[in-house]
């Protein structure tokens, strides 16, 4: 599965009781405006990295976005939603903790606008073996691709598509106001003579 369905994870979450029937129904009947709202908050958050990536609206992401509650008034936000996925699926959930990212790894490997369009993150490499947070890991042909591009084994692992794209975005971030300042560093430098 390239992408996760919709219709899919509404019956997977209706069936492990986090959405109710009434919950469903609201998602089915105002979906496609909320997507839109989705889509602008997010370019208004990410700004030109948004736009030079092709961002797409992914169903957990639509879910989350309605800001229900479960039964026990606890919010039914990407995280729980990707861990039953991981549940169904038996993929391994990774919660994505930029304070253990290896910012090397991360802009040696894939480019930023790469890992903006495919929601891809590199988060280690042990033995040879390359684990990457993808917000789905289902998508053969992008594990295939990373895997041929890295020359490396790939270890998947699920991860929201929010702590993805903020970890891309901090971490690009930092590489370019260091690279900023060196070239600045550099200038003030060759200006002292």
């Amino acid at each position: 599965m390239s992408m996760v369905p919709l219709d899919w994870l509404l019956d997977l979450l209706e069936r492990s009781r986090l959405l109710t029937a009434d919950q469903r129904r609201e998602i089915d009947i105002k979906g496609t405006q909320q997507r839109a709202r989705v889509l602008r908050d997010a370019q208004q958050r990410m700004g030109e990295a948004l736009a030079a990536s092709s961002y797409v609206v992914s169903a957990p992401e639509l879910v989350a976005s309605f800001e229900f509650l479960d039964a026990q008034e606890r919010p039914i936000d990407e995280e729980r939603i990707a861990q039953v996925i991981a549940q169904e699926t038996g993929v391994r959930y990774h919660k994505v903790d930029p304070l253990q990212l290896d910012m090397a790894l991360v802009t040696r490997t894939i480019s930023r606008p790469f890992a903006l369009r495919h929601v891809v993150l590199p988060l280690s490499m042990n033995d040879g073996v390359m684990r990457v947070a993808l917000e789905n890991p289902f998508d053969r042909e992008l594990v295939e691709n990373l895997a041929r591009i890295t020359l490396c084994s790939l270890d998947p692992v699920l991860a929201t598509k929010a702590d993805i794209l903020k970890a891309i975005v901090e971490i690009y971030g930092f590489r370019k106001s260091v690279e900023s300042a060196s070239k600045e560093r550099d200038t003030q430098g060759s200006m002292d003579f």
